[in-house]
């Protein structure tokens, strides 16, 4: 073959690169590539078992043979089972004549119409359960195949395997990205700073809301209890940590009350956890939370004191003060409730504390839900 020009394959590399971003489209990409080769024609085909999902090709197909008989007799080919045998990101030449016993007839007249003779080709990523081919052909007046056009497609080859690895993935993160905003709770990625890095339309939705427990000011996360805001920095600052390439914390769960006076906000649960990853996908790694934000209605059961005093051995008055506690009333207020003095809700509350190894009220909250079912709205 004669050399190709260098704007030619520069413009081919391009387009194998535009392609994963939509700025150009296959149809021009193969047309592009069968001329590089000097091709009767070119195709990116993708397909399974059963049938074809997709073919893009430099020619149109076969008037006088239906679609479907085409994918029958292209899986009918002896040849077939050697296209499947090409490792990922290998190459292949074909060299078979058409009327040879080993053909399938029907694929031979679909060769013979579309002037298909010698291919070479290499395979390419696909989805699961799926196999794609980038395959070039010349016409049966042309020459075959020689070492300079392999030479050729080895330079093409990486390139168009790197393109398509980056079209899937990007395909895949943009149903991600469709799948996440439709979920029923909030996700968020925030830094060490609690900084808002990025959040779904249920996160933003959440932060809206009025009498929220969380909320967002300036592109931060803003938390209306002291106490709370401190135990979520705590929990965000271990996670975003750094020792050795690894986060040294693996986060945890948060109750937070909304204002319940004032609104009818649910309270919300927040699951933090490290954002980790593949680092060339990554660039927040190891510096940021991830925080699963889901609003509950925290109503308690009938039996919560039963409950209380078989998981924590607590006395009957303990188990009462820790359910006024649960409800979200602060100590003083949930000694008025049960009758009795402060100072006895709070040796109550220290042993409390020692039967449950917690050492603050919001972290105790947190416990006496998390075994509990509350109900997601």
């Amino acid at each position: 073959m004669r050399r190709p020009a260098l704007d030619h394959m520069a413009r081919v590399i391009g387009g194998i690169y535009q392609i994963a971003h939509g700025d150009y489209t296959k149809a021009e990409l193969v047309n592009d590539i069968a001329g590089l080769f000097q091709g009767s024609r070119a195709c990116l085909v993708t397909f399974d078992t059963l049938q074809w999902h997709e073919v893009i090709a430099s020619v149109e197909g076969t008037d006088g043979v239906p679609a479907d008989e085409q994918q029958k007799a292209a899986f009918r080919d002896p040849m077939f089972p050697a296209f499947m045998a090409t490792p990922l990101g290998g190459l292949y030449i074909e060299r078979v004549a058409i009327g040879s016993a080993r053909r399938d007839p029907v694929w031979d007249l679909i060769r013979r119409e579309q002037d298909m003779d010698d291919g070479i080709g290499c395979r390419l990523p696909a989805p699961a359960g799926c196999s794609t081919f980038l395959d070039v052909r010349r016409g049966f007046g042309q020459d075959d195949f020689d070492p300079a056009d392999v030479e050729l497609l080895q330079i093409i080859a990486p390139h168009a395997f790197r393109a398509r690895k980056v079209e899937l993935d990007v395909r895949a993160a943009s149903l991600l990205s469709l799948a996440e905003a439709s979920l029923p709770f909030g996700t968020m990625i925030v830094d060490g700073a609690e900084r808002i890095v990025t959040m779904n339309a249920a996160a933003e939705t959440i932060l809206m809301r009025s009498g929220s427990a969380l909320s967002a000011r300036g592109g931060y996360l803003r938390i209306r209890d002291p106490g709370d805001a401190a135990v979520l920095r705590s929990l965000i600052g271990t996670v975003c940590t750094v020792a050795g390439d690894i986060a040294p914390a693996a986060g945890g769960d948060l109750l937070l009350r909304a204002e319940h006076g004032r609104s009818q906000a649910p309270d919300l649960v927040v699951s933090v956890s490290p954002f980790v990853g593949p680092d060339d996908r990554n660039p927040w790694r190891g510096v940021c939370a991830v925080l699963h934000l889901r609003e509950v209605r925290t109503e308690l059961p009938d039996d919560f004191e039963q409950y209380a005093r078989a998981a924590y051995a607590f006395s009957l008055k303990e188990a009462r003060l820790a359910r006024a506690l649960a409800q979200g009333h602060s100590l003083r207020r949930a000694a008025e409730i049960e009758g009795i003095a402060f100072s006895t809700a709070r040796s109550y509350l220290e042993s409390i504390f020692a039967k449950t190894h917690c050492r603050r009220q919001s972290q105790l909250v947190s416990l006496l839900r998390a075994a509990l079912p509350p109900r997601l709205l």
